[in-house]
């Protein structure tokens, strides 16, 4: 992973709890913040590919995607997922399958295993 960007912040990144919550992992990589629409024209202008993981009918197993350009993987919040300029953004929407009666994954394991994959794709 080469940088965060967070786009519409709902809370303080520097917060302690923040700090403390993410074991310092904020001072890790460089963050950016700023709007969904200037993130998303940023990402296109650099060529990235928009991968938006979300429970979607156009959601793809991610297993079965092809991960060769540079890659943003986007992710919503926990409670409401991503917005819809980001789902009509993106170049290629996700999802990991979860078997019955789990409906959905917390957000940090979900970006945990994406993030995985991608990195030994």
């Amino acid at each position: 992973m080469d940088a965060v960007i967070i786009s519409n912040p709902r809370t303080d990144l520097y917060h302690p709890t923040v700090v403390r919550n993410s074991l310092g992992g904020v001072f890790a990589l460089p963050i950016a913040l700023d709007s969904s629409e200037n993130v998303i024209n940023y990402l296109k202008e650099k060529s990235l590919n928009i991968m938006a993981a979300a429970l979607s009918e156009k959601a793809q197993d991610y297993k079965k995607v092809s991960y060769t350009r540079p890659t943003a993987l986007v992710f919503g919040t926990e409670d409401m997922g991503l917005s819809s300029i980001w789902l009509d953004q993106a170049d290629i929407i996700v999802k990991i399958p979860v078997k019955p009666p789990i409906d959905s994954l917390n957000l940090s394991v979900s970006a945990g295993i994406l993030m995985y994959h991608v990195i030994e794709d």
